[in-house]
């Protein structure tokens, strides 16, 4: 009686370590091939899973997914771009080092191993099918745009800023190739920052501050004195060149340049063709040349230093031009435009110079211009639109041999031609310029005639040379 009491409870206790034996070993047995549950490859969880599973995994996407801000989604087909990938870490190795006999024990917990894969496809398709997918989501894309003022009414608002849906290309494609680098098939165009922005918004401090600036200049007017010719700039113009910090205000310094230098464009006329009324012969073109030292030349940095002063002051005023090299007039009556009525006007063919003031033949003279034998080289006068650079008496000319010395000395060119008395020469006029008799390019005058010149003449008049044989 006492041994079957013994009994039943031994088969008591044993029934259930035999079921959890059995358990034991058959859970070992099914995952022979397989990874202890707490096992991850990298960041993928590969328990209880086979390598054959984990190694179909990483072909099982058949596609890239791109979402659109909108939700729509496109695909990049993988067979399109011939990918595959593979596990170049031997994962088979892993597995096997896993005994089979411990997976119950290796449940819980987290149990990783660094792997590597290797991605392949044909980057020449994948640049394709990118390209291809850019063109298509920016086919009928709304471009994005700054905020920006309004000035045309009333008052200055700020336009809010259009967001847009176009993408920046350069942008999706690093992402996209990054992603399927890493294994990634999903890319949210958004999410990755891939779209274009503006890139000024309407809450923008410097875009606020620059509104009530232009307030301020509602009504101003800057007119420039061009000498003979104005030009009239108001906020519609100049409020694209202002630019704030918050609080200051400064300017786009391109932006008054590109005015200036169309100022100067239109205005300048040094080295431009002008109308000159040649004595004896009427209104003839005279052309310009790189040589000419008369003429407007606008200095653009001083006059954009002063429209800048001008605009600043927030005051309707006058700003006068600066002018690097300035003309007499720019409209003289008698149609020869900046040269005016008060010149020297040399016609090389005759031989001959004129002074006029006021119009009217003040002096006039035969001369002997630069030799054109071929006895010097490049002796000849250059013909061009010149102006008196400088006045000065006793006169040494050191570069010639022998040193020979004028009374009075003119200089028009800045390579050495100018107007000076000629003591060595007692006839003037004719031919004796093309054989022998003439000068290194100056104007050789007899003294009578330099000396009350001289006196009268102010620097900066002009001195037209030219040749009446080739007009």
């Amino acid at each position: 009686h006492f041994n079957m009491k013994k009994n039943k409870k031994f088969l008591f206790l044993l029934i259930p370590v035999v079921a959890f034996a059995a358990f034991y070993f058959i859970g070992a047995i099914i995952n022979a091939n397989k990874f202890w549950g707490n096992t991850y490859l990298g960041e993928k969880k590969a328990g209880f899973r086979t390598v054959q599973d984990l190694n179909d995994d990483l072909n099982r996407t058949d596609s890239i997914k791109i979402t659109t801000m909108n939700g729509a989604t496109k695909e990049i087909k993988l067979t399109d771009i011939g990918y595959t990938s593979e596990y170049t870490t031997d994962i088979q190795a892993i597995q096997k080092s896993q005994s089979p006999m411990l997976w119950l024990f290796n449940l819980a917990g987290k149990k990783t191993y660094e792997v590597q894969t290797r991605t392949k496809y044909d980057e020449e398709k994948l640049n394709t099918s990118i390209s291809n997918l850019i063109n298509d989501l920016n086919a009928n894309a709304v471009e994005p745009a700054n905020a920006y003022i309004d000035s045309s009414g009333e008052h200055a608002v700020i336009i809010e800023a259009v967001e847009g849906n176009k993408v920046d290309g350069e942008k999706l494609k690093n992402a996209i190739i990054t992603d399927l680098n890493n294994g990634v098939f999903e890319v949210n165009i958004a999410d990755a920052g891939c779209y274009l922005k503006p890139t000024v918004y309407a809450d923008n401090e410097e875009l606020k501050a620059l509104v009530a600036t232009i307030e301020k200049f509602k009504g101003v007017e800057i007119t420039i004195d061009l000498t003979g010719a104005t030009e009239t700039l108001t906020v519609d113009t100049f409020k694209d060149w202002i630019t704030t910090n918050g609080t200051d205000l400064a300017f786009k310094e391109d932006k008054v340049d590109e005015y200036v230098s169309s100022l100067a464009d239109k205005y300048n006329t040094l080295g431009t063709t002008r109308k000159f009324p040649a004595t004896g012969i009427g209104l003839v073109s005279l052309p310009g040349t790189a040589r000419d030292t008369y003429g407007f030349s606008l200095d653009k940095a001083a006059t954009a230093q002063a429209i800048e002063t001008a605009i600043t002051s927030c005051e309707s005023q006058t700003v006068a031009a600066v002018w690097d090299n300035p003309a007499l007039t720019r409209n003289a009556a008698n149609g020869s435009g900046d040269i005016g009525d008060t010149y020297v006007e040399i016609d090389v063919s005759r031989q001959h110079m004129w002074y006029y003031v006021n119009g009217s033949v003040y002096l006039e003279t035969d001369v002997r211009t630069g030799d054109e034998s071929g006895r010097y080289k490049d002796a000849a006068t250059p013909s061009g639109i010149f102006r008196l650079l400088s006045k000065s008496t006793d006169k040494y000319f050191l570069l010639f041999q022998p040193v020979v010395h004028a009374d009075y000395w003119m200089p028009f060119d800045w390579q050495g031609c100018g107007i000076h008395d000629a003591s060595w020469f007692t006839t003037f006029g004719g031919e004796l310029y093309k054989t022998s008799g003439g000068s290194h390019g100056c104007i050789n005058t007899p003294l009578s005639i330099v000396k009350p010149m001289y006196e009268r003449i102010k620097v900066n008049t002009p001195v037209i040379v030219y040749r009446s044989a080739e007009l």
